[in-house]
């Protein structure tokens, strides 16, 4: 089953605290980051919303074919409230979505757990200020089920309502050559590829051989990184 939450709903303490639960993060999939291995670990929770940072133009491909693995092996994947994931995962492969967000008017609450967690101001621009936004969006979502938390209240708190609600929805498996066409698919699309790497006054056209290999993707990362500070001292000084 999938459980897809907004940000601040403690998607990561949940997955941590039961072993029915794995989290399957955005930001690896849809950024170029370097060390794939590490970017779970919080490594890279302050640069959440950056501008700097990179676009995958595999996702959310790839990270749709890690959330359908991953149900082969836990029970509950836990991602982020992502709408062009959520979309694609019931219209292409009829997964069954738990839509968990926030009531109306929270925006402050949240605000103070993404300072807590070392978020930035973007980021806080993104998911605070744009808050009612996105809300509005997942309520439109007919085909999902949606657990609303109060104040104070974090995923782990909605479990047990979670898990009755399970109950009622039937287990199917994806189709072993639906995902055999999405793997080939990724493949296919991750190799010779031409990102574009965009600052705020320069953009940098930039070849890769493999988007998945750890050399080039270092490479990207540190390369939009300084571009973005050059260009910051240019612009403000």
């Amino acid at each position: 089953m999938i459980i897809a939450a907004y940000a601040g709903c403690g998607k990561t303490t949940l997955a941590a605290n039961t072993d029915k639960c794995i989290e399957v993060a955005s930001m690896p999939y849809a950024r170029i980051l370097p060390f794939v291995e590490e970017e779970n670990t919080g490594k890279f929770e302050y640069e959440k919303a950056s501008i700097y940072h990179v676009n995958n133009p595999i996702f959310p491909y790839n990270m749709i074919a890690e959330i359908l693995e991953a149900e082969k092996r836990f029970k509950y994947v836990i991602i982020p409230s992502v709408r062009s994931v959520i979309e694609i995962l019931q219209r292409e492969y009829a997964r069954t979505v738990i839509l968990c967000y926030p009531e109306d008017g929270l925006e402050n609450e949240y605000r103070e757990r993404y300072i807590k967690r070392g978020n930035t101001d973007e980021f806080c621009q993104v998911f605070v200020d744009r808050m009612q936004e996105f809300l509005d969006g997942l309520k439109s979502n007919e085909d999902a089920c949606h657990v609303v938390l109060k104040s104070g209240e974090y995923l782990s708190d909605k479990f047990e309502e979670i898990e009755e609600i399970c109950k009622d929805i039937p287990i199917t498996e994806v189709e072993q050559e639906k995902t055999d066409k999405l793997n080939q698919y990724i493949q296919e699309k991750k190799s010779s590829v031409w990102l574009e790497v965009h600052c705020i006054e320069d953009t940098v056209f930039y070849r890769v051989e493999d988007i998945d290999d750890k050399e080039e993707r270092e490479f990207i990362y540190d390369l939009a990184k300084r571009l973005y500070v050059s260009d910051f001292s240019k612009v403000f000084s």
